[in-house]
């Protein structure tokens, strides 16, 4: 079946408290078939350029038709990216920066961290920006190491913080800091 769902039904051994509200968000995306299968051809192209990203956790992309804008990994080494996201990306090194970007949350544990927070807990707060912000320099790092073009990475930042700033206003701004 093209559209098996790889997470279990229940709660992984060892997983946080609240994994499980993520995970059934995740089945819901896999019952309604709003994850293309692993062999439609955006599914594969998307794939094929993680495995230039690969660094020492394995990880799969999963492509959600969606017109909402997101990427987000899983503490089961599963990027899911939307549709509507891979449609403003303007070239391969954007989509390369987006997916070490979320292979960093991957490798550093920040998926369990982003979950587990209360949204208007200042300290939470905090530890979601410098996760953001970890990410952000190890994709420039890694990207740089690869000879990789910078600005896919730079450019993948503008669009991010652009819809970070339509969604919520927020003033801070990752682009800039970045930039200095």
């Amino acid at each position: 079946n093209e559209h098996f769902c790889p997470l279990c039904p229940n709660p992984l051994p060892g997983m946080p408290p609240g994994f499980a509200r993520h995970q059934a968000a995740i089945q819901r995306l896999w019952f309604q078939k709003r994850i293309l299968p692993k062999n439609h051809r955006l599914s594969q192209f998307v794939n094929e350029q993680l495995k230039k990203m690969i660094r020492t956790h394995e990880a799969e992309v999963f492509v959600i038709e969606d017109d909402e804008k997101n990427a987000f990994a899983t503490g089961t080494n599963q990027i899911y990216v939307t549709t509507g996201l891979l449609k403003l990306l303007k070239s391969e090194e954007e989509l390369l920066a987006l997916l070490m970007h979320e292979l960093t949350h991957i490798e550093k544990e920040h998926v369990f961290s982003h979950r587990l927070l209360d949204p208007f807990d200042l300290y939470g707060l905090g530890v979601r920006r410098l996760a953001e912000f970890q990410a952000d320099m190890a994709m420039l790092l890694e990207l740089d190491k690869r000879g990789i073009n910078p600005i896919g990475a730079i450019n993948f930042t503008k669009t991010m913080n652009m819809l970070i700033w339509e969604k919520r206003k927020d003033p801070k701004n990752r682009y800039y800091r970045l930039l200095e």
